[in-house]
């Protein structure tokens, strides 16, 4: 403050020294114009002279609007120091702690109703998913050196997933503390899941259901297609003629069909157009752009199991079509190896069932095209079953908000935690199906456990 005061009097001292000089320059002004205006009257004085007279006014006239804007900022700096010397005087600056208290950073501090609106599940739930997702007791930042409680970092995580809240609002409404290092606990938590869960949702995931469950999935699928029927209706100039229940029988020993695969768009940023910026000749926009969707981000293809869980995920860019990813992923190829020797009495290999825009292949069986009265009854009933890829995409949605904020999944930036995000997300996915349970209801079966999909003593 004693800085600030001696600021704004020498300032104001200056500015009084200045003041002077321009009072000065002014009556020096004052004086040669009317000495110019009497010569000129007069008419006694050289051309010459009068023309030295004026520039030298004109020259006096440029130095007193120099002085007098020097004499304003020199005037501003004294105020704004006095100004700065009164706030000292009556404000006391103390640097007081910007974030609140942090609290609910452990499952004991949470309430059920609380978990149940911020998670989806109970605590005993989310006792469950800490235990099996084997979160260690501390994740550490070996670039930045600090470390974090992995009890906290598996909430935040869970939290932003579900809610889609932005990490601020995290910090001001739930969690308190700095918002700052949520988002390293979100990469840390991310970052454990992916690596640790991998083969649990994608790559060899599905060698853990099949050959083993194979005949269950089939018996499933074989059962509730025998055990429905289709009311016909036959009219005749719009008059009810006929009607008749139509009902299925088929042989278990030749049925095929054991899941259904369908894929699902997930929309994300639109990335920096490189391009444009830094003169490369790669336009990753257009690599993740669909016309057909009419946005960008990646597409997930999803082969759904009757017995209640996601078989199988491959994640990639929403610009191929979907014979496209089953191309690029080796769906076929894989589950023929899985398949060997497992072929029904017509000596044909298991598949699953799926859209027609898919090929015909050995293990993939898309709906029949330009079928015949019994198979067009047998695509009505497999596309009413195959809709349960469409109850799967739909719980996807309402229970990840995160991503249907497509502006939080920035491609550019962090494309490869995005796509891994993804991948995660359905394995999540899984594990709430198994604590509590989904539409397999359907087919008269009960997700399998959470034990029973990842155990706790399983080397992973």
């Amino acid at each position: 403050m004693e800085f600030c005061l001696a600021n704004a009097e020498l300032s104001l001292s200056m500015a009084i020294l200045l003041s002077i000089v321009a009072i000065l320059l002014a009556t020096h002004r004052h004086r040669y114009e009317a000495l110019l205006a009497h010569w000129q009257r007069l008419n006694s004085a050289s051309a010459q002279v009068i023309e030295s007279l004026v520039e030298m006014t004109r020259k006096i006239k440029r130095e007193f609007a120099h002085i007098v804007l020097l004499i304003r900022w020199v005037t501003m700096h004294g105020e704004m120091a006095l100004l700065y010397a009164e706030d000292l005087r009556y404000f006391v600056r103390v640097r007081r702690h910007r974030f609140k208290e942090i609290r609910y950073r452990k499952i004991n501090e949470i309430s059920s109703d609380d978990c149940d609106a911020w998670f989806r599940a109970s605590p005993h739930h989310l006792r469950q998913l800490l235990i099996h997702w084997r979160v260690p007791l501390v994740f550490r930042n070996s670039t930045q050196g600090s470390t974090s409680l992995g009890e906290e970092c598996f909430l935040v995580f869970l939290f932003h997933l579900i809610k889609g809240v932005p990490f601020t609002e995290m910090a001001r409404h739930t969690f308190g503390g700095d918002p700052r290092r949520f988002s390293s606990m979100f990469d840390h938590m991310e970052e454990h899941l992916y690596f640790t869960f991998y083969n649990k949702i994608t790559g060899t995931s599905m060698s853990q259901w099949i050959p083993q469950h194979l005949d269950t999935c089939r018996r499933l699928i074989h059962n509730a297609l025998s055990d429905g029927a289709i009311f016909e209706t036959e009219y005749v100039n719009g008059e009810v003629v006929d009607q008749r229940w139509i009902h299925h029988h088929f042989d278990f020993d030749s049925f095929r069909v054991f899941g259904f695969l369908d894929d699902y768009a997930m929309p994300t940023s639109r990335p920096q157009n490189i391009l444009r910026t830094l003169g490369v000749n790669l336009d990753i926009q257009r690599s993740i752009y669909s016309g057909y969707q009419r946005a960008h981000g990646f597409k997930a293809q999803i082969l759904w199991l009757p017995i209640g869980l996601i078989g199988c995920v491959f994640v990639t860019e929403v610009r191929q079509n979907d014979n496209g990813v089953q191309n690029i992923s080796g769906l076929s190829d894989y589950l023929r190896r899985l398949l060997r020797g497992c072929l029904t009495s017509a000596r044909l290999f298991p598949a699953v069932f799926c859209d027609g825009i898919f090929a015909v292949l050995s293990t993939v069986v898309p709906r029949y095209v330009n079928p015949t009265p019994p198979q067009h009854l047998l695509n009505m009933r497999l596309n009413k079953f195959r809709q349960m890829n469409e109850h799967v995409n739909a719980r996807h949605r309402q229970l990840f908000s995160l991503f249907a904020i497509p502006r939080y999944l920035m491609v550019y930036k962090k494309g490869v935690q995005v796509r891994r995000l993804c991948v995660v997300s359905f394995f999540i996915q899984n594990c709430y199906y198994c604590l509590q349970g989904n539409q397999s209801r359907v087919f008269g079966h009960t997700a399998p456990a959470l034990q029973d999909y990842i155990p706790l003593g399983e080397i992973l």
